[in-house]
């Protein structure tokens, strides 16, 4: 939201406009939304009364702002006018539009959602919609086409499953989520949650991030009755030090200000747009972002020692001098030069794989230039596979998950719930457990200790551990004959062996860890557990980040 100061020349404002968009080019952000002078500066043009668009004011701005890096042009209903539509696609500038419609929507919208997407798709069928808010959800599956949650309500998984589909997914903050995840909002947090912010995105695999808002200064509804009548040059004379941080006062428990909503720049006393230090961390941590994802690309078709080191160097979990990010909660907060250093490695292995001779790497590079520009078609959507995430064929590994699990859990009947409570188990910080016989040597249980499922290891004393191994003795219950038999994971971090009486039955190791971590998926146990019998059920489980076990409830279900 483009605000200017009281008594600024309306005659001037797209000039403002222009001014200050390139001023947020500089500093690696696209503004989305130019409002409160629309009807001076038609940016982006207001629906004509007489059915005819005026561009003139519109037209002056694009050309001086999309050679700069505009990246959107954020647009709403018009999309689907044939003026509209018409008007960007001739000057090249339609691959940039996206649609925001129904901010923050609760899900009691979600049919009146499903049905204006749907009228857009079939108005406008290359539109690009984006949703807040939500993460993947199947019911707007073809039609929303950029998923955006808030950060704390990011799934892994979700990320996955619209990229599988082909789907853009970005992720935004405003004045929440607080400590401990980074947020670029708060005057009063430390630096480095402002940089980690791309750190963050480019970690989670993520193609974009949203924030609201940047510049709407001097405005709001909170502000003291005197500061709304302070002239700019009272402001600047006093270097804004007069400006109340508390600008959102406290949230409805009374507690956590919210200090620095919206204010990552400030206009001095000529509408000239000043940074504030938010705003040029933000700016490096984008800046890495874009490192990174360019040291990834020259590692393709790469197999020097160089390019070991940067994919290494790359898995921020990997320990080079310090493993830096495990999740949106667990990070280093208290070194940042652990993040320089990994950053100044990238920087020179980046410079070792540079091959500006290379005709592969030059091709490469002009087809993303080109497919960025939108001068290549979108790539078709693939359709999920039947079996996405698992690394073993499902075959081989007796497993069923992703389309196949939610295909044929409503065909199973619960049996039983696993307790979560009576296991025993065995750390394996070396992981010599298979070659040592973890699974089938009963004299394990006087080195094994009590823990629980439906909870983290880390939880219970574990913390970091990458491979552990679980012991149940279990009396199956009676169960009928000629089915099918399976045990099912509502989730595991990460991976999964299972033994019973000894034998390896079925097994899940993941493809895709920061995808699956939080998926459900079966394993199948028909012939391997007897009605009434006891036995002995052994789960290796492995985890390469975060906080490791099997952590949510565990079930023996049968067919119906």
């Amino acid at each position: 939201g483009y605000r200017k100061l009281r008594g600024a020349d309306p005659a001037r404002d797209l000039e403002s406009l222009i001014k200050w968009t390139k001023f947020m080019l500089a500093h690696r952000i696209t503004p989305c939304l130019f409002g409160y002078s629309r009807e001076v500066t038609q940016v982006p043009p207001i629906y004509p009364k007489d059915g005819n668009w005026d561009w003139t004011e519109a037209d002056k701005y694009y050309k001086a702002v999309v050679p700069c890096g505009l990246t959107s042009i954020y647009t709403h209903s018009q999309v689907t006018s044939p003026g509209f539509y018409n008007h960007m696609k001739e000057k090249g500038w339609w691959n940039l539009v996206y649609v925001m419609m129904y901010d923050e929507a609760s899900m009691s919208e979600l049919p009146k959602i499903r049905e204006q997407y749907r009228y857009i798709k079939l108005a406008v069928a290359d539109a690009t919609i984006l949703q807040t808010e939500w993460a993947f959800t199947p019911a707007l599956e073809g039609l929303v086409d950029i998923w955006c949650p808030v950060m704390d309500k990011f799934d892994s998984h979700t990320v996955g499953q619209a990229h599988l589909r082909g789907d853009e997914v970005w992720w935004y903050t405003w004045t929440k989520p607080h400590w401990p995840r980074p947020n670029i909002c708060l005057i009063d947090y430390p630096g480095i949650y402002a940089r980690l912010t791309g750190w963050m995105t480019y970690f989670y695999n993520l193609d974009g991030f949203l924030y609201w808002q940047a510049d709407v200064w001097d405005t709001h509804t909170n502000s003291p009755a005197s500061m709304n009548t302070l002239s700019a040059q009272e402001h600047d004379a006093q270097n804004y030090a007069n400006w109340p941080p508390d600008t959102y006062k406290k949230d409805r428990s009374g507690k956590n200000p919210r200090n620095g909503d919206g204010w990552l720049m400030y206009p001095d006393k000529d509408n000239n747009p000043v940074a504030s230090l938010r705003l040029a961390l933000t700016r490096d941590g984008f800046e890495d972002y874009d490192l990174f994802r360019e040291v990834q690309f020259l590692t393709r078709a790469n197999d020097s020692p160089a390019a070991d080191q940067a994919c290494n160097l790359l898995d921020l979990r990997r320990p080079y001098d310090k493993p830096l990010i495990l999740s949106t909660t667990k990070w280093i907060k208290d070194d940042d030069n652990a993040y320089l250093r990994r950053r100044e490695e990238l920087l020179k292995i980046g410079e070792a794989l540079r091959r500006p001779d290379d005709e592969q790497l030059r091709k490469l590079r002009e087809r993303q230039t080109r497919m960025a520009a939108g001068l290549y078609p979108p790539p078709m959507k693939a359709p999920p596979p039947k079996s996405p995430f698992g690394k073993s064929p499902p075959g081989e590994a007796h497993y069923l998950d992703g389309t196949v699990y939610e295909k044929i859990i409503g065909q199973l009947a619960l049996v039983e719930e696993l307790p979560s409570k009576g296991w025993l188990f065995r750390p394996d910080p070396d992981q010599q457990g298979v070659a040592e016989g973890f699974f089938r040597l009963t004299e394990l249980r006087d080195s094994m200790t009590p823990i629980r499922i439906g909870a983290h290891w880390d939880a219970q004393g574990y913390e970091g551990l990458e491979q552990g191994w679980y012991q149940l003795t279990f009396r199956c219950p009676r169960l009928p004959d000629h089915k099918r038999l399976f045990l099912r994971f509502q989730s595991v971090d990460e991976s999964v062996w299972l033994y019973v009486d000894g034998e390896l039955v079925a097994w899940y190791d993941t493809a895709f860890p920061l995808v699956t971590w939080t998926s459900p998926f079966l394993l199948d146990v028909t012939g391997s557990l007897k009605s009434g019998d006891e036995h002995m059920l052994v789960m290796r489980v492995s985890n390469s980040a975060g906080a490791g076990g099997i952590y949510k409830p565990v079930s023996l279900m049968v067919e119906k």
